[in-house]
């Protein structure tokens, strides 16, 4: 992405990014439904295949270069010529190129103040997210006594927030700092599952769900830009690989949590804990992110040793 937009145009891009996302789980269902109704299940899976070629048939019109979404960032289809970028490079090492794009990805992460305090907030915030995730149809069933069809309301609500959240922040990109968005859109986030928590009511619940919507999108979108523009272009895919483990790290986590304490504390004490993570997360941003001046992205820390 920071490639094909300029660098105050990567909210917005991000933010459409994820509002297709969510248009698409929420129209995917729908249209799979009745391909099964009226075609069959063999139907089905030949329009999801062939939305997967058409996909990679568009891919192929993209065009890298033009964006400017960090400094010394440089266009991703270009050959490494320096011996620093051929380094950088996972296709031109030897077989145990995986451990030391790894080790590099990591000294590059705690080289950088901004995006290792970014990736704490990620951390902290999903895990609060895999405990509510984990604990909703439980707490849609005993909590406020109801079933699949309020689950289901729960959820559709939750994504048509997110298709709202994804113009919210791209309008909000230009008044909004990302890091100030980070911060109010998880602060709220534990507000609102603290009432959901606190006040448990299928009305309330189902209100507060287009709410979590908009502002998880909001955080996500932000979080993206925030390390597009603050990591060099040939350490962005590692650190989006150590994002990526510390998120599936952070659901284990957090489903272990709210299994084995679900029975002990109760539903509503685990989703208010759940709050508390947000919460935590977004007064982190408020507080941390303005005060951190962006690590150069022009150099590795390797470069910068030497």
């Amino acid at each position: 992405m920071p490639t094909l937009v300029r660098r105050d145009q990567l909210v917005a891009a991000n933010a459409l990014n994820a509002l297709n996302d969510n248009l698409g789980r929420i129209a995917g269902p729908a249209v799979g439904g009745l391909l099964l109704a009226f075609g069959g299940f063999t139907d089905v899976v030949i329009l999801d295949a062939t939305t997967y070629v058409v996909a990679a048939l568009l891919i192929r019109f993209i065009r890298t270069g033009s964006g400017t979404g960090s400094q010394g960032r440089t266009d991703l289809s270009a050959r490494p010529n320096s011996p620093e970028q051929r380094r950088a490079s996972p296709l031109l090492c030897g077989p145990d190129s995986w451990r030391t794009q790894w080790q590099a990805g990591l000294r590059y992460v705690r080289a950088s103040a901004v995006v290792t305090v970014v990736l704490a907030i990620a951390a902290t915030a999903l895990l609060g997210d895999a405990i509510f995730s984990s604990l909703l149809a439980p707490f849609v069933a005993e909590t406020l006594s109801s079933g699949a069809a309020v689950l289901g309301l729960f959820l559709t609500i939750r994504g048509i927030g997110g298709v709202l959240g994804g113009m919210l922040a791209s309008l909000a990109s230009r008044w909004i700092s990302p890091a100030k968005m980070i911060g109010w859109s998880t602060l709220t986030l534990g507000a609102l599952l603290m009432a959901i928590a606190t006040v448990p009511t299928v009305p309330v619940a189902l209100v507060r769900a287009a709410f979590l919507g908009v502002f998880v999108l909001c955080w996500l979108a932000n979080q993206q830009t925030l390390l597009q523009t603050n990591v060099a272009n040939h350490y962005l895919g590692r650190t989006h690989g150590i994002l990526e483990t510390a998120t599936a790290v952070t659901l284990i986590l957090g489903s272990i949590l709210a299994g084995t304490l679900a029975n002990r504390l109760g539903v509503s004490t685990l989703l208010c804990l759940a709050s508390g993570l947000y919460a935590t997360a977004g007064i982190t941003a408020l507080f941390y992110l303005r005060k951190i001046r962006p690590a150069p992205t022009t150099s590795s820390p390797e470069t910068r040793h030497r």
